[in-house]
């Protein structure tokens, strides 16, 4: 209705594009809220623990969302449905939403990469973690904030564990 309202003429096709994609686009333009998944994930021990860039992505978005500027609301993606509009309103809204997602992904590495490097008291002294197995790249935080709505972990047992 609120859309209706700003229609000047019967034929304007962005118009109707826009309620077509009303449902696709309320969730791409806003932040989504933390659902249970993800809350189960940023409250799991390993969370804390911080052992694995995973793991340190997850503590650091667990501070975005909450003491950080998340406000209780995950990054958004950084990407936009296609629409019909003037191409420099596309392109401005578009680096808009990557903005945003760079502040977000800027924001998550600062505070995963320290997590990685805390000292940790191993189970296996003799066999420590590599220091390249915890690496932390930009690009796999940009990613894993684009699909931060979306997480899950799946625990199976090891190979090893499975063997014996």
């Amino acid at each position: 209705a609120m859309i209706e309202s700003y229609r000047r003429s019967p034929d304007e096709e962005n118009f109707d594009q826009a309620l077509a994609m009303c449902p696709k686009c309320i969730f791409a333009f806003t932040r989504p809220s933390v659902n249970s998944d993800v809350k189960a994930i940023l409250a799991d021990s390993k969370c804390e623990q911080a052992e694995s860039p995973f793991w340190a992505m997850c503590y650091a978005l667990r501070e975005y969302t909450t003491v950080g500027p998340g406000e209780k609301r995950l990054p958004v993606s950084g990407s936009i449905p296609d629409m019909h509009c003037e191409t420099s309103a596309y392109v401005e809204l578009q680096n808009l939403y990557r903005e945003q997602q760079q502040a977000a992904t800027d924001w998550i590495f600062s505070c995963a990469k320290p997590q990685l490097a805390r000292p940790r008291a191993e189970a296996n002294s003799l066999s420590p973690v590599p220091a390249k197995e915890n690496a932390l790249s930009r690009a796999e935080v940009m990613n894993f904030v684009k699909h931060s709505h979306c997480l899950s972990v799946v625990r199976t047992t090891s190979l090893q564990e499975e063997a014996e």
